[in-house]
């Protein structure tokens, strides 16, 4: 457990400290109160279940490597899941920290609704200083202070929203979709190839031998090889295609209205890009595995297949495109 002294009680904004393994070791009233839980109820269960099924992926694929690789992150968009089952969206930053000689993540988390209440005052404010104008003629430059003060707040609130947008369907290291976003694109293809009998493929690419990067050089040069493999993309692919990051090393496209022919060739180009590249620490290869979007697949159907090609890839020596 953490000490007292290390933890505020009664602070304005959900805290909550994890072990490695996910549990929870600590919780503060306000967390505690707004997920509907008491205390004994979440102290050393794992995390996870506080999530909609979209943020615990979101959480283990990319929220939680992130924070053990850098030891920290910064306004990352939470879909949490209080006692009743209803969606309680968050804002939170966390940090790693080394107490009484184990590794403890602490998180901060910001209810998002608190915006609303926040334009509600705003327009509060607008309202007082517009009664204050009329009453007397001394009130034009509070008024014209308050107007300036709203905007620049409406213009804060914009940049938020903005920013919530872009982190809840955007990859941070590579900046290409994220592993929601590549869900729901591919959920809206696969309709297309039912209702329209349309065609299309789906790429799937793994960094060949990436842990031994990592190991080699450290994770900075890690992180630079999947940045890079990102910009490949972004400029390899169509406007119509979608280029995610859906894993650590893992990458996806889908790609509409190609048949098996033109993916193959989409493929080996982005194959033969990766591998001419010029990476600072030395070469770099990727394995793919490659299948077409079929009138009677799912989302689980087709990423079980495409899986089994990009297996098949690296089983058969890595650096090579496989079809399923």
């Amino acid at each position: 457990m953490i000490k007292s002294e290390h933890w505020i009680g009664h602070a304005p904004v959900g805290l909550m400290a994890i072990h490695n393994n996910h549990h929870v070791v600590e919780i503060n009233d306000m967390l505690l109160n707004l997920l509907g839980y008491q205390r004994n109820e979440l102290i050393g269960q794992s995390i996870n279940s506080l999530f909609t099924r979209s943020g615990k992926l979101f959480f283990l694929t990319h929220v939680f490597p992130l924070l053990q690789h850098h030891g920290n992150v910064e306004e990352m968009y939470l879909r949490l899941r209080d006692k009743k089952g209803d969606e309680v969206p968050v804002l939170m930053n966390a940090t790693a920290v080394e107490t009484d000689g184990s590794l403890v993540y602490m998180f901060a988390m910001m209810p998002i609704q608190r915006r609303f209440i926040f334009e509600d005052q705003l327009l509060s404010a607008r309202k007082e200083a517009e009664q204050a104008f009329a009453a007397e003629r001394e009130a034009t430059d509070a008024l014209e202070l308050a107007q300036a003060d709203l905007e620049a707040k409406q213009e804060q609130l914009l940049a938020l929203n903005e920013q919530l947008q872009r982190l809840a369907t955007t990859d941070e290291m590579t900046q290409l979709d994220n592993r929601r976003s590549f869900e729901a694109s591919l959920e809206k293809h696969l309709a297309l190839v039912k209702r329209n009998a349309s065609t299309g493929g789906l790429l799937l690419l793994d960094v060949d031998h990436f842990k031994a990067i990592n190991d080699s050089h450290g994770h900075s040069k890690g992180d630079e090889v999947l940045r890079s493999i990102g910009k490949l993309l972004r400029g390899l692919t169509r406007d119509i295609d979608t280029a995610a990051r859906v894993g650590g090393e893992e990458f996806a496209v889908i790609m509409p209205n190609v048949g098996s022919e033109g993916a193959f060739t989409a493929a080996e180009r982005i194959r033969h890009s990766v591998q001419a590249h010029t990476f600072k620490h030395g070469q770099v290869t990727v394995s793919i595995g490659v299948t077409m979007l079929k009138e009677g697949d799912d989302r689980e159907r087709i990423l079980s297949r495409v899986d089994r090609a990009l297996y098949q890839a690296k089983h058969n020596g890595r650096n090579r495109i496989e079809y399923a």
